[in-house]
């Protein structure tokens, strides 16, 4: 896990595309919907940019579906370069768990 980013990965069967994204922001911690708005825009924003090699990567793979929930659990508001290293380190951690799993299949 990756704070102040909670991650849950679930395959699942959803016909396309491969990668479903769903982002939330506590509304405990983020009393104002401004904010809680401009989280989950700037997590869609860095999704929208890798969207690319993230799809790229489970079709080499030929896994099933995956759906990740991307779960702000920070009390700060982040800015878009913290965001985007978070989601750097997300995708280095996914592109190791297909490789492990790739490995799995093979033995």
């Amino acid at each position: 896990m990756f704070a102040p980013n909670q991650v849950v990965e679930q395959s699942g069967s959803v016909d396309s595309p491969n990668v479903m994204v769903l982002v939330s922001v506590s509304k405990r911690r983020f009393r104002k919907a401004v904010d809680r708005n401009r989280i989950k825009r700037l997590t869609r924003e860095c999704y929208r940019l890798r969207k690319k090699s993230l799809y790229e990567q489970f079709s080499k793979a030929s896994l099933n579906p995956i759906l990740l929930s991307l779960s702000y659990i920070d009390t700060k508001m982040p800015d878009f370069h913290q965001i985007s290293h978070k989601f750097d380190m997300l995708q280095e951690r996914l592109k190791k768990e297909v490789r492990d799993a790739q490995v799995g299949k093979d033995d």
